[in-house]
């Protein structure tokens, strides 16, 4: 068995890589590169994104809602061209809240209608109603606010910068201040709640005297009413209505005694209204002793851009080709117009570091005889001579079955020039050859 390097001039390889990828932005972290996805402008994607071998990458869908999508993701690397060749196997080859606010009372609003208006015990439970009337207020406003951090949180449409400016704004309306978001934004509400309980429970403590106060002064003047109907009645002046004396007295005893009816209805209304005042400053106190402060707080930090982002797992580049999968499905009915399920598939090029392909199939070797070897005869030079002579082949090749090692640069180019080693064996298998040149490969 004979073996020798044939010459080879270019072996055209062809390789087809189909390639789809998106366009994204590039960021660069002490550990890995993270490549960025925006969830709410997925029509964007249409450039190609290049990843380096070697390197370690993750990807973030960002402005995705988590608190109603569930994302999953998958990747995975694929090599070409890289199944070894029969011929080649025996040849070792180097080395990622649910907030029930009190109702607030909207029947406690107003200064009271009373006869005593000139009277200061009415007055002054007229200003203390007004100031339980912002007090509710307040809590209206904290009703409210929490419809608003429900609506942002399973919000489906606005990206999560959008939704984190109308959380500022919504927030410093409420509380009166001008923080940004963050820490400074939740010290005001949990100031606020707290403030606003303990001015419930210091009017709650004027309510009382000023109400008792109000009511003594009501049943005072009954009293006095009482007494002027009752005198009336003892009096029992004969009916004349000749008699001055007596038609004034019957009409001021008609007038005491619609008065004193006038006097009891106001006081039973009084009563009622002061019930409801009553009511509105145990759901104040509730924002306390149920902790809603807290709760309404903690809503509040479920708006963070972690919960609107998504991250892969980390990925160390080590193959020709990265196929990306990420499926992000709602959990619940959406609010907006946009598909239940999102499947995002993008495939992106490698380049860098040392390729190595495979290919086989026929060769055609063609060379002197010295490669094509020699048929040798003897030739009689005389009856008792005879000479070693080799026979005249002409032009002729030998056909053998191998394959080729492409060693190359990975990059994204379409065309590749490549150093080729490879082994053939002839036809015959009588004959190993061992082959090495170029090889261009597209």
């Amino acid at each position: 068995m004979k073996s020798s390097f044939s010459k080879l001039i270019i072996a055209l390889i062809i390789l087809c890589n189909c390639h789809v990828s998106a366009q994204t932005t590039l960021s660069t972290d002490t550990n890995y590169d993270k490549i960025i996805i925006d969830f709410k402008d997925l029509s964007s994607f249409k450039a190609t994104d290049i990843l380096e071998k070697g390197k370690t990458y993750v990807f973030e869908l960002k402005n995705v809602n988590r608190h109603i999508y569930k994302v999953e993701s998958s990747l995975s690397q694929t090599d070409f061209n890289i199944t070894v060749p029969s011929v080649f196997k025996g040849i070792k080859l180097p080395a990622y809240l649910n907030l029930s606010l009190p109702n607030a009372s909207n029947n406690i609003k107003g200064a009271l209608n009373s006869p005593f208006d000139s009277q200061s015990p009415k007055r002054n439970l007229d200003k203390i109603l007004a100031k339980i009337d912002t007090l509710n207020a307040s809590l209206v406003g904290l009703v409210n606010y929490d419809h608003q951090l429900s609506s942002i949180v399973n919000n489906c449409e606005k990206n999560y910068d959008d939704l984190e400016s109308e959380l500022e704004t919504n927030t410093n309306a409420l509380t009166g201040s001008s923080d940004t978001y963050g820490s400074a934004q939740t010290d005001s509400l949990l100031a606020m709640t707290s403030k606003l309980v303990t001015d419930a429970k210091d009017v709650e403590s004027e309510l009382n005297k000023a109400y008792l106060a109000y009511t003594v002064l009501i049943s005072f003047k009954m009293e006095r009413v009482k007494f002027d109907i009752e005198d009336w009645v003892n009096k029992k002046m004969k009916p004349d209505n000749n008699n001055p004396e007596y038609i004034d007295g019957l009409d001021k005893y008609k007038y005491d005694r619609l008065k004193f009816i006038e006097y009891g209805v106001y006081k039973e209304d009084l009563k009622s209204k002061i019930a409801l005042v009553k009511a509105a400053l145990i759901e104040i106190k509730k924002v306390e002793s149920e902790n809603k402060g807290r709760l309404l707080v903690d809503k509040y930090n479920l708006i963070n851009r972690t919960n609107f982002t998504y991250i892969t797992n980390p990925i160390k580049i080590k193959s020709d080709e990265v196929k990306l999968t990420i499926t992000a499905k709602a959990e619940k009915p959406l609010s907006c117009n946009i598909q239940n399920e999102i499947t995002i598939k993008r495939t992106f090029k490698v380049r860098g570091g040392t390729k190595v392909d495979f290919s086989t199939g026929a060769f055609f070797n063609s060379g002197n005889d010295d490669f094509l070897g020699r048929d040798l005869y003897y030739s009689n030079i005389s009856e008792t001579q005879s000479e070693i002579k080799s026979k005249d082949g002409g032009s002729r090749g030998l056909l053998s079955i191998g394959g080729l090692m492409h060693i190359y640069k990975r990059s994204t180019k379409n065309i590749h020039l490549a150093f080729s080693p490879g082994v053939s064996v002839s036809s015959g298998f009588d004959q190993v050859n061992f082959h090495l040149g170029a090889s261009v490969l597209f």
